[in-house]
């Protein structure tokens, strides 16, 4: 008897005793009816008729959390003693990752740290990790003691079905052939219906069934009624055999008939041998011809799985031309969105690779070989870039700590308009400034925008408390020109001169009004312009004392451009007075023949002396406002000689 198919079963230490077992097998199984039957089942169990096996999957790439989910995912999805394999290979690529992450963190602590030994490393995933291992492990041993403990009552049950075997031809009963026959096929019924047991005691159990079951096949033989109630009972058991294989041949699930026609070709060698003479080469030929019928579908499945796996190996070689281009892409110098970007294409492109089915036997393992080998191609060109990028951003964030120091150290600055245009620098400078890492990025954005807006708070308001100011000095301004419009100045020329300067000195340290109501500093300039004319001076010491409290005015004021604009101003008349005078003395020339007397010739030389006086005191003018220092507490302005007319 074939015992490797047990209840479908296989047990183990069998295939050791299965020659010993077949070279005691009656004259039924020696038929050459039953050698081509047994041809016939090899050749059905090698179709392959079902796919349990768990789907190949690249663990490598996948992230510590996703290695932790795909253990979760396999555990509830499959058979724990199935899963061995990739459990172990998952946890070999979490602990690689998890000493990586803790080197990487500990170089980083002594970096930062060069004089400490108090590093320490503790990672949250890991006790995820060893909580889903322990469960792995915990439903292993759970099998493995279920196991054990199913294989002790098998041998229970085994052995106490070979002590019945040996006491249906050992002892002396009163039992009919047919109550003894009965109990024959019972103890058979239960052989093939209980489970495997332990390996230890496996080889003799199977010996001792074995050879107690050839003990009764002699026994048998010697009984011609119980032979022929067992010839009877094996013809009716191949009847049910060949309805079933007649029903197959309709079934439309291809693996289902073969998967199907295994068990009945073992039912057949097991349960439906020997019968009479006349029925065992028809039933047979009916039973070989149905198998045949069955088999020329499983040609068309072999051919529909090959144009599947050749579809199948098409597309795959699709996806890695795919790959290598983005590997290509990927080459030299790339952008962070553009790495990013070829990233998700690849994961796109290595789950479809995942989804598709099987390909060609003799192609896989090479098409599985250059897969992962773009794969590890691309991984580590990202990993170069990154590594690269964080160089950078280390880089980066050295400058935008240096930007905020500066934002924090002049967040008070009163210096309004130098602060103003400093800020405004720093902004754009932070602007231009590239990636820092995302850990500390949103930190040290929040400190440099509250720095900067603490300043820039400050800058808006200032007006409302010198509005208040300079309508103090506003209402100051017009009560001194009131008291102002009530004096006159001396006709001396010096102290004159002196009562003005004193005036304007006066009206600067006054301070600003609002800028609605300038017009009161164009109210004193004319208020002085009219006592300068009352105390008939000459226009010569007018201009001068004009000229004194002009750069009295600007040095008060403070303001560089209004002193640049006033440089430029006198610049410009310089310019045009020196080209008058040029034109004027080209004239001259018009004059060669006239006498000293010639009126135009005398108003000609009259102007261009006038010119050039006044020339000189542009100049004297030019001169001291380059020397106004707007920083000094007190301006001393160079004197000039005052020009006679």
């Amino acid at each position: 008897m074939n015992t490797e198919f047990d209840n479908l079963q296989p047990a183990d230490g069998m295939e050791n005793v299965q020659n010993e077992v077949e070279t005691t097998q009656t004259e039924a199984t020696a038929e050459s009816s039953e050698m081509e039957t047994t041809e016939l089942v090899e050749e059905v169990e090698n179709v392959e008729v079902a796919d349990d096996s768990i789907p190949e999957k690249d663990y490598q790439n996948l992230t510590m959390e996703s290695i932790i989910d795909e253990m979760k995912h396999l555990l509830g999805q499959f058979a724990v003693y199935k899963i061995s394999k990739p459990i172990s290979e998952l946890k070999n690529h979490f602990l690689t990752k998890l000493n990586a992450d803790r080197s990487e963190k500990e170089a980083i602590y002594k970096s930062e740290n060069p004089e400490s030994e108090d590093f320490f490393y503790e990672n949250p995933l890991k006790k995820s990790f060893d909580e889903t291992l322990r469960e792995y492990k915990k439903q292993l041993n759970a099998y493995f003691t279920l196991q054990e403990k199913e294989q002790q009552e098998n041998l229970k049950i085994r052995l106490q079905l070979i002590e019945d075997l040996k006491s249906l031809y050992q002892s002396n009963t009163n039992d009919s052939n047919q109550n003894i026959f009965k109990k024959f096929r019972d103890i058979r019924t239960k052989w093939h219906d209980t489970g495997i047991v332990p390996k230890a005691n496996a080889n003799d159990v199977y010996k001792t069934y074995y050879h107690h079951l050839d003990n009764f096949y002699e026994y048998l033989t010697l009984n011609k009624e119980l032979r022929d109630m067992d010839l009877a009972h094996n013809l009716e058991t191949r009847n049910v055999i060949l309805k079933r294989a007649q029903e197959l041949v309709e079934e439309p699930n291809i693996l289902k008939a073969l998967n199907e026609l295994q068990y009945l070709h073992k039912r057949w060698k097991e349960d439906a041998s020997p019968v009479s003479d006349e029925h065992k080469d028809s039933t047979w030929e009916i039973f070989k011809e149905l198998t045949q019928l069955i088999h020329n579908k499983r040609t068309e499945l072999t051919e529909s799985i090959r144009v599947e796996q050749e579809e199948n190996l098409a597309k795959k070689k699709a996806i890695l031309v795919e790959l290598a281009s983005l590997n290509e892409q990927t080459q030299g110098e790339v952008s962070h969105k553009v790495l990013q970007k070829n990233a998700e294409l690849v994961e796109k492109l290595r789950e479809e690779f995942f989804q598709l089915g099987r390909v060609p036997k003799e192609v896989s393992n090479e098409i599985w070989t250059e897969f992962k080998s773009l794969l590890k191609d691309f991984n580590q060109k990202k990993n170069v870039f990154y590594k690269s990028l964080k160089s950078s951003q280390n880089d980066n964030l050295k400058a935008k700590n240096e930007l905020l120091q500066i934002a924090i150290d002049n967040k008070t600055s009163e210096d309004w308009e130098t602060a103003l245009q400093l800020y405004k620098k720093i902004q754009k400078d932070w602007r231009n400034v590239g990636h820092v890492p995302r850990k500390i990025s949103d930190k040290i954005w929040i400190e440099f925008q509250t720095a900067c807006n603490e300043f820039f708070d400050r800058y808006k308001n200032r007006n409302n408390e010198l509005n208040e100011s300079f309508e103090e000095n506003y209402t100051a301004k017009a009560s001194f020109l009131t008291d102002l419009a009530t004096l006159t100045l001396s006709e001396d020329k010096t102290q004159a001169f002196a009562t003005i300067k004193e005036w304007n000195a006066k009206w600067n340290a006054l301070g600003k009004v609002p800028r609605d109501k300038m017009e009161i500093n164009s109210q004193f300039q004319q208020l002085i312009t009219e006592k300068i004319q009352l105390a008939k001076l000459k226009d010569s010491d007018i201009k001068s004392v004009q000229g004194e409290m002009q750069i009295a005015n600007l040095k008060a004021s403070g303001d560089e451009r209004k002193l640049n604009d006033e440089i430029v101003k006198v610049k410009k008349q310089i310019s045009e007075v020196t080209q008058e005078i040029a034109q004027l003395e080209n004239n001259l020339g018009f004059f060669s023949n006239a006498s000293s007397d010639n009126p135009l010739l005398k108003n000609t030389r009259h102007e261009i002396e006038r010119k050039k006086a006044s020339l000189e005191s542009l100049k004297s003018q030019l001169h001291k406002l380059h020397h106004i220092d707007l920083n000094a507490v007190d301006e001393v302005i160079p004197e000039t000689s005052n020009q006679e007319e």
